[in-house]
């Protein structure tokens, strides 16, 4: 997951990709099917999802809002 900024908003985003050594057709298989379905879902603990598209060389990515606090590397 990475911090961005949506040019076209203003605002800051998380953008989460597949990890290069990890991405598979069916890894991408899964992470498309687990952002429809996010996407879907409406409720104050779920992360809204902005979007769901396709890099430049074919990467699967979501864009997702921005959540602040301690992250799970540093716990």
């Amino acid at each position: 997951v990475f911090k961005a900024r949506q040019r076209s908003l203003a605002r800051e985003i998380a953008i989460k990709l597949i990890r290069p050594d990890q991405a598979t057709p069916a890894s991408r298989s899964q992470f498309v099917a687990e952002a429809l379905v996010n996407g879907l879902l409406d409720h104050p603990n779920i992360v809204p999802v902005h979007e769901l598209g396709t890099g430049e060389h074919g990467e699967a990515f979501l864009a997702m809002k921005l959540v602040g606090g301690t992250s799970w590397k540093d716990l």
